[in-house]
């Protein structure tokens, strides 16, 4: 737990809104005011950066100490919300939305078809007809083909800050992602299990939960995916 109170201090320095990452969502989802879900939202920059352009979006995360620093940030803009959940339980959030986003990797934590396939049914279920589902991953098929083991180092000099990433294949076919959190206070390690997800597994998976594959880009500058690509973006449509 101690890693994660730090992390949640720094995060915002880590992971802050990418300019290029909002217009992709804002191109996808169209003309605000629409209403957004963002699911695994973390501190909210994603929520707050959509609701900023005109939508009424609401946050979702499993973290409730993420959850409690997104309400901190949100508190002088309107139309949006942070609230406590699971991506395989969004039941409770209640409504339909004509977007959803999934973004920084959150869906790999997911480690076997039967909660992939949960969250994604109840991502639907949120969905109004025909509305837009955003999701970016690490693209694992580069990972797996240059069987790569660490990934560029985040650096913010301004807090003194390096955040390393690492993959340790496991005989199972998951991945160990690691990391070290280096900051003024110490060095902060942290293990996670992560589900190396194919671009034809999410095909697949998207099929059988509802979805029609609009476009699956390896950037947000909308470049081709390949397996040079740093990224797997996928936008899908509820049919």
């Amino acid at each position: 737990m101690e890693f994660y109170d730090q992390l949640s201090v720094y995060y915002d320095y880590i992971f802050p809104a990418a300019d290029q990452t909002v217009k992709f969502l804002a191109d996808n989802f169209g003309e605000p005011p629409q209403r957004l879900l963002d699911v695994a939202c973390g501190s909210g920059n994603y929520t707050l950066a959509m609701a900023r352009q005109g939508n009424n979006v609401t946050g979702v995360d499993l973290s409730e100490r993420m959850v409690d620093l997104a309400r901190e940030k949100a508190v002088e803009i309107e139309d949006v919300a942070f609230l406590p959940g699971d991506m395989r339980h969004l039941s409770d959030i209640g409504g339909h939305y004509q977007g959803v986003f999934c973004l920084g990797n959150s869906f790999v934590h997911l480690l076997n078809d039967q909660d992939m396939k949960q969250a994604l049914k109840s991502i639907r279920e949120r969905l109004g007809k025909a509305g837009v589902l955003i999701m970016q991953t690490v693209n694992y098929d580069r990972i797996l083909k240059f069987h790569v083991t660490q990934l560029p180092p985040v650096k913010n000099d301004k807090v003194q800050l390096v955040f390393k990433r690492y993959y340790d294949f496991r005989e199972d076919g998951l991945l160990d992602f690691r990391t070290v959190l280096e900051i003024p206070e110490g060095n902060f390690n942290n293990t996670v299990v992560l589900r190396p997800l194919l671009v034809g597994k999410m095909r697949n998976l998207l099929s059988a939960c509802g979805f029609h594959l609009e476009a699956v880009c390896g950037g947000f500058d909308g470049r081709p995916h390949d397996a040079e690509s740093p990224a797997t973006v996928v936008v899908a449509k509820r049919s």
